[in-house]
């Protein structure tokens, strides 16, 4: 089939159900005739490109699929595309997005993954009703602190970029449950962000530079069900109360092994206790009354506290 035929029909299905995919077709730019003026013909059952009214006018196109093609730029005219509630340009070759974006004001899910872009634009602010973002695999150095005003996001994929820092205006996002930054060069988790992102449900930050004790305003992700930290430098616990626990009881799933494998206080035996009763300092860990997956391997812990004992939901706690 001939290359433009082969698009009309594709544009013919999408008048049928709202869905454009163009995915892996080789494309180094965005036809023109997904910005085309067309008129809709029902009796033929197809459209007909050169009149006044846009088609996506006339069947309001609502997802546009460009993934794994060799795009380089995204012209001004996704602007005319208002109705879009996802578009996808992941595996593309995109340097850069255009300012026009925050014309879509309809936009829920956006997928830039594994593109060459190096930030993102401060217009991304203004997409209000986007849910879900993922950039990951890019080369991005720096997060826009508009992104922020996002107030509906709720997953956030940021892995395998080039980050040092993530802005704290990320707090404002307090729909968010999922946020994924591993992959990157993170030396802390901002104080603010853990504290605002209290809906947290998922938190991965493996793979970074995280340094010294954990934030201890890790203690407001109250919701949080997955922690991973694994593969940061990452040595101890930030200290609290002093209180008296029984010694860490045997939590479903547990890993330990390898030279940076944690190690538990030694312990006298209470009279009144089965188990080994030790003194501890009380941690902020102990916050996430949630918590049931605890990946801090391969980090330089030697001791963790014994309050992960008391957290309801741990089943499993990974300390290779």
């Amino acid at each position: 089939m001939d290359p433009q035929q082969h698009l009309i029909k594709a544009v013919q299905t999408a008048a049928k159900s709202g869905t454009l995919k163009l995915d892996g077709w080789d494309l180094t730019e965005i036809p023109n005739a997904v910005f085309q003026t067309a008129d809709a013909t029902p009796a033929k059952g197809g459209v007909e490109f050169g009149s006044a009214a846009g088609w996506w006018e006339v069947y309001q196109l609502t997802k546009l699929v460009l993934s794994h093609n060799r795009i380089s730029i995204v012209p001004d005219q996704i602007a005319s595309l208002e109705s879009l509630t996802l578009l996808d340009l992941s595996h593309n070759q995109l340097t850069e997005l255009p300012d026009a974006l925050h014309a879509l004001s309809e936009l829920k899910s956006m997928d830039v993954s594994s593109n060459p872009l190096t930030s993102l634009p401060p217009v991304m602010g203004e997409l209000q009703a986007l849910v879900q973002l993922k950039c990951a695999n890019c080369k991005l150095q720096e997060v826009p602190d508009s992104l922020g005003f996002c107030e509906a996001l709720v997953e956030l994929s940021l892995a395998g970029n080039q980050l040092a820092t993530l802005p704290e205006r990320l707090a404002f996002c307090t729909a968010l449950t999922t946020l994924d930054v591993q992959g990157n060069q993170l030396t802390r988790l901002p104080a603010g962000l853990l504290r605002g992102a209290t809906s947290l449900t998922e938190l991965n930050a493996s793979r970074n530079k995280i340094q010294g004790s954990l934030n201890p305003e890790i203690a407001s992700l109250s919701n949080l069900v997955r922690l991973d930290l694994r593969q940061n430098q990452l040595s101890s616990f930030p200290d609290g109360l002093q209180a008296t626990a029984c010694a860490l009881r045997c939590i479903g799933r547990f890993r330990q092994g390898g030279s940076r494998g944690a190690v538990f206080p030694r312990a006298s035996r209470g009279p009144d206790c089965a188990l080994p009763v030790v003194t501890v300092k009380w941690s902020p860990i102990a916050g996430c009354r949630a918590l049931a997956e605890l990946y801090l391997g391969y980090n330089h812990f030697t001791k963790v506290p014994v309050q992960l004992s008391q957290l309801p939901c741990l089943s499993t706690l990974d300390l290779r």
